[in-house]
């Protein structure tokens, strides 16, 4: 899938070969977040980094094509409250996700005074390279520490899904020698979650239904970056 990526950018780089071009390179910060389903877990963002590349395409006077390659880290904080078979327990936790996304946003110009003003949305697509979780519980008055790697694949719902992907908005400014900066929101459509509905009917004959797992990821950052040529 990583090839793949690599393969989508150089296209897109060398379609862009006769056209204006302009080469950047960017770096940031965002809140990260999911949105998931489990009632007993309470969820809350973390600060996650993003770096990578971003390339200007102009299509006309107005209009520029934005195809990119970032390193994304997203992920959540977590805390949850069991109470199981008499005993209560606690946990705080956190997990992260290291992607490699492709963003590819069309967008409008306005040019000003003394920079560009610009809004755009497209796609992005993300695949996971490396993921951990780290939590902390409390049993009986003792607390212990674990910490494990992610697993990826479609098989069941111990792992989560490799590949997101989602809509991004941007608003951006560009200065006239090549500096710029952006506000971006990445909502994700791809549910990550591999679990699939289940019944358990207990033995009053009570059927409980337990919702497919649900798990979607939400950023929301800022990049700084610098366009190289002119």
């Amino acid at each position: 899938m990583k090839k793949s990526y690599l393969s989508i950018f150089l296209l897109l780089f060398f379609i862009a070969a006769h056209a204006q071009l302009r080469i950047g390179i960017q770096a940031g910060a965002h809140s990260a977040s999911v949105q998931q389903n489990m009632a007993t877990v309470s969820n809350k963002a973390l600060v996650g980094f993003s770096a990578g590349v971003d390339t200007r395409i102009g299509l006309g006077k107005r209009f520029s094509l934005h195809p990119g390659l970032n390193y994304v880290v997203k992920g959540y904080q977590y805390k949850e409250a069991k109470n199981d078979i008499g005993e209560t327990y606690k946990t705080d936790g956190e997990q992260k996700i290291n992607y490699l996304e492709l963003p590819i946003v069309v967008a409008y110009n306005v040019p000003l005074k003394k920079y560009t003003l610009s809004i755009g949305a497209g796609p992005a697509l993300a695949t996971a390279l490396s993921g951990y979780y780290k939590e902390t519980n409390v049993l009986l008055g003792q607390s212990f520490t674990i910490k494990e790697n992610l697993e990826f694949g479609m098989y069941n719902n111990t792992q989560l899904k490799g590949i997101d992907w989602g809509a991004q908005l941007q608003l951006a400014i560009t200065l006239p020698k090549g500096f710029f900066a952006k506000l971006y929101y990445t909502h994700g459509l791809n549910n990550l979650g591999n679990g699939a509905e289940t019944t358990i009917q207990q033995q009053n004959g009570q059927v409980i239904r337990q919702p497919r797992d649900e798990y979607f990821n939400r950023n929301m950052g800022v990049m700084i970056g610098y366009y190289f040529g002119k």
